[in-house]
């Protein structure tokens, strides 16, 4: 009788193998052990095992009761010594168990005779098998389970009519990314391509003599639109999208050129007649479009893209932005090749936008669209980081609550402030160098606070002055020796701060203290002084049961509390005069002799690029709102 062979031999011996080398130490791990022989012996005999009790109480025995002779006879033939594992019930009903030290041994037998009876009249690829092609299991083990625990999650979404999260398309995202290394976002064009005969038919039939442009990598799409005596095709091979878009602006000749991006439909429905009409009655018009419209707030270092209908012209929508189809005026269309395919039009809005040119959308247009890039949009951050360095951006904000953040690592910015807004990021950077500095005089016992201008910048905006020079904070005179330490030094340098122009205090008779002493703590083109003082604050103005360090005043900058002046908005109001809460630049930028001189707040002074999104002069001289960033 020839030896007994199943169809999974491979699968079942790696499987074995694997249970051997997890060697199972504590008895409830038996289940596992339990259920894999019970399909092993399944597949040897050809019968169903079947293990009692809820839970495997029976597991040590694995096979039980009711084989058949046939049965027994193939189990024999293997030689399988029985796992020596002893049942026992317990007094309250429960079950036990114990096994004696040699079942490792006994399984790793099961795996010698299941080889011996197999393995030998299978091919030599068994046991060739490569190092790259175990570590290609492995990983490919390790997606499997990602995959199912992703798919549960789904499931659950599907189950409360919920979307996925951001964290869910990027964990598939990443799953993707090493499966291929090579895997990119998909092209725009190529799902474009699957509806472009329809569309070349829709623009032929509604303006038969309109000139058509189009650009492909298709060889049945240039065949396609040869039946159009209007199409110009112009073959591309591996070119970025807005290398295709230059070549194709190149061929235009009219005052306005329709982008058809995303159409999968034509129709009369576009009206782009009405479109030109609109955009040549009113002077400023550029750019008219249809009406999935979007508001660009380039402001505070942050995109900020969400619906919105700003006013009302001509029955026509004025925005800052509109998506996929607009009818621009041609002398306007240049396209950065340097920038992802994704965000090859967003940076084309923010050129026609910052030239000081008007957008406009018509609602009546109607147009059939999907947007083939809101899922690499949304999900990869990597996408938008070439624009945000381009055009100086901290955040990205988008529909559906998704949010791109930068550092100024991440987009090259220096936190040093000349007519513009700081980023974000450097405000991130400073609440970040407080909490640091704060940890470090809790750990030795030294005191300081809040100052000056960190003060006010408490008070206004939880943060820093958002166009700030320097920060400003004090330290008792007896404790600034310390930040003259070559281990003081070692440390901030590892915190990425550097410690510079140290002046030591010296002794006052008069007051018989040491008074004075001078530092500065510098990050990423931003400083911040210490000044020495012979006193706080806190310690000469606060009630006397408060003047201990653990109940001195403390501010919240950026989610830190950090410790600050006694009183911060009365100490801000007597240091800088009546209306702190407008707005003022430096004593330095405003031409005053010092820092005590009569501010007059309420506005800023010119920029040195006026059109920059930062630029102090487009803000607001009163009030916080259109400061902040998310």
């Amino acid at each position: 009788m020839a030896p007994f062979r199943w169809p999974n031999v491979e699968h079942d011996i790696a499987l074995c193998k694997e249970i051997v080398a997890r060697r199972p130490a504590k008895a409830d791990e038996w289940e596992d052990v339990a259920m894999y022989l019970s399909s092993l012996f399944s597949n040897v005999s050809g019968g169903t095992v079947q293990l009692k009790g809820r839970g495997y109480r029976e597991r040590g025995e694995l096979l039980v009761k009711k084989y058949k002779a046939d049965e027994r006879k193939a189990l024999k033939r293997f030689e399988v010594p029985p796992l020596k594992v002893k049942i026992a019930k317990n007094g309250d009903g429960t079950y036990s168990q114990t096994y004696n030290k040699t079942y490792n041994m006994t399984l790793e037998k099961i795996c010698e005779k299941i080889c011996e009876k197999t393995c030998e009249k299978t091919t030599d690829k068994t046991n060739e098998k490569t190092t790259n092609d175990e570590a290609d299991d492995k990983t490919k083990d390790v997606i499997v389970k990602e995959l199912n625990k992703i798919h549960l999650e789904m499931q659950k979404l599907i189950l409360f009519k919920q979307v996925p999260s951001l964290k869910l398309v990027e964990r598939v995202g990443e799953l993707v990314k090493r499966l291929d290394n090579k895997v990119q976002p998909a092209s725009e064009t190529a799902e474009d391509e699957k509806h472009i005969e329809k569309v070349l038919k829709g623009i032929t039939e509604t303006y038969p003599t309109v000139q058509v442009h189009l650009a492909t990598r298709s060889n049945e799409v240039m065949e396609a639109a040869k039946k159009y005596n209007n199409i110009d095709v112009v073959k591309v091979d591996d070119v970025k999208v807005s290398k295709g878009w230059n070549i194709l602006m190149s061929k235009a000749s009219t005052p306005y050129v329709l982008i058809a991006r995303d159409v999968v439909h034509f129709t009369w429905l576009t009206q782009v007649e009405r479109q030109i009409r609109v955009a040549e009655h009113t002077v400023t018009s550029q750019v008219t479009g249809k009406r999935a419209v979007y508001k660009l707030r380039l402001t505070t270092m942050s995109w900020d893209t969400r619906k919105v209908i700003i006013n009302q012209r001509m029955d026509v929508c004025t925005v800052i932005i509109c998506r996929d189809l607009s009818l621009p005026k041609t002398n306007l269309l240049k396209f950065d090749e340097s920038l992802p395919n994704e965000v090859v039009f967003e940076d084309w809005f923010i050129r026609v936008v910052g030239d000081g040119n008007l957008i406009m959308t018509c609602p009546d247009a109607m147009y059939f669209t999907t947007d083939y890039t809101s899922y690499p949009k949304g999900a990869d951050k990597n996408v938008w980081t070439p624009l945000a360095k381009k055009w100086g951006l901290n955040r990205v904000l988008l529909p559906r609550g998704v949010k791109h953040s930068f550092s100024c690592k991440d987009v090259g910015f220096r936190c040093n402030a000349h007519s513009e807004l700081l980023p974000v990021c450097c405000q991130e950077e400073y609440a970040d160098a407080l909490t640091f500095f704060q940890k470090f005089t809790d750990a030795h016992n030294a005191t300081f606070e809040l100052d000056t201008g960190s003060t006010l910048g408490g008070v206004k905006f939880n943060g820093l002055l958002p166009w700030d020079l320097d920060g400003d904070f004090i330290v008792l005179s007896k404790d600034i020796e310390i930040f003259n330490k070559k281990e003081t030094i070692e440390h901030f340098k590892n915190g990425g701060y550097s410690l510079s122009g140290y002046k030591p205090p010296h002794f006052d008779n008069d007051k018989g203290q040491l008074i004075n002493g001078y530092f500065t703590v510098n990050f990423n083109g931003f400083y911040i002084e210490v000044w020495g003082m012979w006193d706080v604050t806190n310690t000469q103005f606060l009630p006397p049961e408060l003047r201990n360090h653990a109940t001195f005043t403390k501010a919240n900058i950026r989610g830190n509390w950090i410790d600050t002046a006694f009183s911060p908005g009365l100490f801000s109001r007597n240091r800088y005069g009546r209306e702190i809460l407008k707005h003022s630049q430096s004593w330095l930028k405003v031409g005053l002799a010092h820092s005590y001189g009569d501010y007059v707040p309420g506005s800023f002074k010119p920029c040195s690029k006026p059109k920059h999104h930062a630029c102090l002069q487009r803000f607001p001289g009163d009030g916080d709102i259109p400061f902040m960033v998310d």
